[in-house]
């Protein structure tokens, strides 16, 4: 999209900002929706005419409240942990503290979160119908390019502050510009991480694509020790970097997924 007139009037460098922004907006509304709703079962609970007592209200299904087999207290208790699990989760604290695992995975409870307001709101599943197929149409699309277009790594260089640079080969139908980025899946080291970096080559460089990739967090540091173990014998404190061109060694990763 960066390659359109899009790019002109959307402001797509800043989405993860926009994200961010939707994130805490999330969890601001949804703590005032708990709250009103604790509230208003405390004074029903307080009732002489009300058959239930607080704790019945808010964590089971005797009620009978909500859409599907008064589902609706119990899937907004879970609902409410499983976004606060994400929001804590998705601090600077965990994702800069080499922990981006435990913000990767605790971000894909979105998809029990999905689940889970289906079964908790009567129109829900109105509003996710085609914004969800577009997504999971999209989400498609990318596996499968990803695993029809499965590249190798063509040389491997270890600079000096733990920095791997990787040259991998081009396809013939792969554009970008200078400041461009792309997602990465080595699957020796993480099967089902992906992780974005900057491309560092030039667009006018036609074999390969450069990545510098330092080494500042469990994925990074994974990456960078098993090219060192790769060829210890090159691997004294005198030299400044090395490099390691792949032929045809089964220990390093052949299939790589940009």
């Amino acid at each position: 999209l960066r390659a359109t007139w899009l790019a002109q009037v959307l402001p797509l460098d800043q989405n993860i900002q926009f994200h961010q922004l939707m994130g805490y907006v999330v969890v601001g509304l949804s703590l005032v929706h708990t709250v009103a709703h604790v509230v208003n079962f405390a004074l029903q609970a307080q009732s002489d005419t009300s058959p239930f007592q607080f704790w019945e209200l808010l964590l089971t299904t005797r009620p009978g409240i909500g859409w599907v087999h008064g589902l609706a207290s119990p899937t907004g208790v879970a609902l409410l942990l499983l976004l606060l699990l994400m929001f804590a989760c998705s601090s600077p604290c965990v994702r800069r503290s080499g922990y981006f695992e435990v913000f990767y995975w605790t971000h894909l409870s979105y998809l029990a979160m999905w689940l889970l307001l289906i079964l908790h709101g009567p129109n829900f599943w109105k509003w996710l119908l085609v914004p969800g197929i577009l997504f999971f149409l999209e989400k498609a699309f990318g596996l499968t390019v990803s695993r029809m277009a499965a590249l190798s790594i063509v040389e491997v260089n270890l600079l000096p502050s733990k920095v791997t640079h990787l040259l991998i080969k081009r396809p013939p139908l792969f554009h970008y510009r200078p400041g461009d980025y792309l997602y990465l899946n080595i699957p020796t080291i993480a099967r089902y991480e992906w992780h974005p970096f900057t491309i560092s080559s030039a667009p006018e460089q036609k074999d390969t694509i450069w990545l510098h990739i330092r080494s500042q967090g469990q994925w990074t540091n994974r990456l960078y020790e098993f090219f060192k173990a790769s060829d210890p014998a090159n691997c004294g404190p005198k030299r400044l970097s090395r490099s390691l061109t792949m032929r045809r060694s089964q220990r390093m990763p052949q299939d790589l997924q940009p």
